[in-house]
């Protein structure tokens, strides 16, 4: 994905030809550390809390406009690259909460392959296990079924959102699945490569 800040703010260090070091002096930070991180973190990855991008900013010489065009450029790339994921083609997938927290991913039978199909499956797993069940049609839409059978709401994802279940240990999100003992389903967010 690109980083029309980060290469922006990068490129201004790099013109003027100073360490990481000369720009932390520059900033007065006292944590110098701390603040070598944060003007890498712009630099790799363009995020950073709005005070702290506009003292670098101004370090850098680089006007608020600028900032906000950068801004608006990354936030484009964003939405097509999440655009372009959502509507590749997944295969329908059921989801089930086994405990408040812990979600594992339930098998479908091997005629099911239409989402009415896989949402009366699920709404029978729900009802005989009393569990809430997830069906996931596509990366853009869910749908909710409640430990009776009913079906609670249709969720659909939104680039910022993600309804769709998971269950996440240190920042690393993934799904175990019911197919055998550590059968782990990684999550790929937009842009690929698991999280």
């Amino acid at each position: 994905m690109t980083n029309f800040m980060g290469e922006w703010f990068w490129g201004r260090r790099g013109e003027r030809h100073w360490p990481l070091g000369e720009v932390v002096r520059r900033l007065a930070y006292t944590n110098v550390s701390k603040c070598c991180r944060k003007v890498l973190q712009v630099e790799r990855d363009g995020v950073a809390d709005g005070d702290f991008l506009r003292r670098l900013a101004g370090v850098l010489e680089i006007s608020e406009g600028v900032v906000v065009y950068l801004t608006r450029q990354d936030r484009l790339a964003y939405l097509r690259a999440w655009n372009e994921w959502a509507d590749q083609p997944t295969t329908i997938r059921v989801v089930m909460r086994a405990v408040p927290g812990f979600m594992i991913g339930v098998t479908l039978p091997d005629g099911v392959m239409t989402p009415d199909a896989a949402i009366a499956f699920a709404q029978a797993h729900a009802a005989r296990l009393h569990r809430k069940v997830f069906v996931i049609l596509s990366r853009r839409e869910s749908v909710g079924i409640t430990e009776d059978g009913t079906i609670n709401g249709r969720f659909t994802t939104r680039p910022d959102t993600d309804p769709c279940p998971l269950l996440s240990v240190r920042r690393q999100k993934f799904l175990f699945r019911t197919t055998g003992f550590g059968a782990v389903e990684p999550w790929v967010p937009p842009g690929g490569g698991a999280t």
